[in-house]
């Protein structure tokens, strides 16, 4: 009895235990941590750490931009501050330089004529630095700024300068005396008895010498004409211009000059001062002034003698409007030959652009000067 009791509960507890771990297999912890747990947060956590990665390569690539700027930045700072210090030694260079030319070189001279017995020396002029007479002209700014353009050397020449400047204080009182007042100077450098000297009259004319004039710079003339011409004329003057042709005008071709040798105009000169076009002109001016019906009754104004007869008892603005043959002396075949030029009332002659030009062209020709003066 008590054996079968046991066994009893060895089933029940074997039955059980089995479907324990049947639930465990089925339902147990290690599905639902591969389904649900860890798995999850283990590639969340993936996508963190790429994440951070990719903003510290944005910010260590932004950072490098900075950087890269900030030295260009630095690198134009040096290159201004190299380009400056040559400037300020260039400078330094140019003032000891002068400052040499004007008070040690002129204390040396005095030292060598202390200990020699030479006569007075002339004063030696420094060729770069003649003076220059004062010039009061329109033309003294533009001379100030021509000399100080000279004044400005280059590396080289103050380089050598510096080298001259360096042998000369290396000499003795012998070579430089020979160097600058001609002497001759032994090997030992002493001097000979026989040496010829200057005399105090050579010297003497050599200092009332005046010292040379500097040549006045040129003047850069700009005016042209140039619209008016032809691109082959324009390096002419005025009066060689108006004894072209008119065809050498801008504009015109060469097939105008057999016209106008018809009208006796063989050269822009003729054509500027036509009396036809002339008169022309005067007729229009005037026509704007003139008011109609208001004449006077005891007037005796009139242009007879430019005007054919049928036209002298007409308003100058009705005279505008005529064909060009109403003016004296010109046939009635005029208006077929100036048809061909767009010319076709006296009004279209007077504001011609090409009478216009020549005219103009014939008027400052009187004044053009052929030496340049003024």
């Amino acid at each position: 009895m008590k054996t079968e009791r046991l066994h009893g509960e060895g089933d029940t507890i074997g039955q059980h235990g089995g479907r324990e771990r049947e639930t465990i297999g089925q339902h147990g912890e290690g599905e639902s941590i591969g389904e649900h747990g860890e798995g999850e947060s283990i590639g969340q956590q993936e996508r963190d750490r790429v994440s951070v990665n990719m903003e510290r390569e944005r910010a260590s690539v932004n950072m490098e931009k900075e950087r890269a700027s900030v030295n260009m930045k630095k690198d134009r700072v040096s290159v201004n501050r190299r380009g400056r210090d040559y400037r300020y030694v260039r400078r330094y260079i140019l003032i000891f330089r002068n400052f040499f030319i004007k008070s040690v070189k002129p204390a040396l001279l005095a030292v060598v004529q202390q200990y020699s017995s030479m006569p007075e020396p002339v004063q030696v002029e420094d060729v770069d630095h003649v003076p220059v007479e004062e010039d009061h002209d329109e033309d003294a700014e533009y001379e100030k700024a021509l000399d100080e353009e000279e004044a400005m050397e280059t590396k080289e020449e103050i380089d050598q300068e510096l080298a001259d400047l360096k042998d000369e204080a290396e000499m003795t009182v012998e070579q430089l005396r020979a160097k600058y007042y001609g002497g001759e100077s032994a090997s030992n450098g002493t001097t000979s008895k026989g040496t010829k000297r200057k005399s105090q009259e050579e010297l003497g004319d050599q200092q009332r010498k005046p010292p040379p004039k500097k040549a006045k710079a040129d003047v850069v003339y700009t005016m042209n004409v140039n619209g008016a011409i032809d691109k082959a004329h324009r390096g002419k003057s005025l009066k060689e211009i108006i004894a072209l042709p008119p065809s050498a005008l801008k504009g015109l071709g060469s097939r105008v000059d057999p016209m106008f040798k018809a009208f006796r105009i063989d050269s822009i000169e003729k054509l500027g001062s036509w009396k036809h076009y002339v008169n022309a002109k005067a007729i229009t001016v005037l026509a704007s002034l003139e008011e109609e019906g208001k004449r006077h009754p005891e007037s005796k104004l009139n242009i007879n003698k430019a005007l054919d007869k049928a036209y002298e008892t007409k308003t100058l603005s009705e005279v505008c409007k005529s064909p060009i043959s109403c003016l004296q002396g010109l046939a009635e075949w005029t208006d077929t030959v100036l048809k061909d030029l767009y010319l076709h009332k006296v009004s279209d002659l007077a504001k011609w652009k090409f009478c216009m030009w020549a005219e103009s062209l014939v008027s400052l020709a009187k004044f053009e000067s052929p030496d340049m003066s003024s």
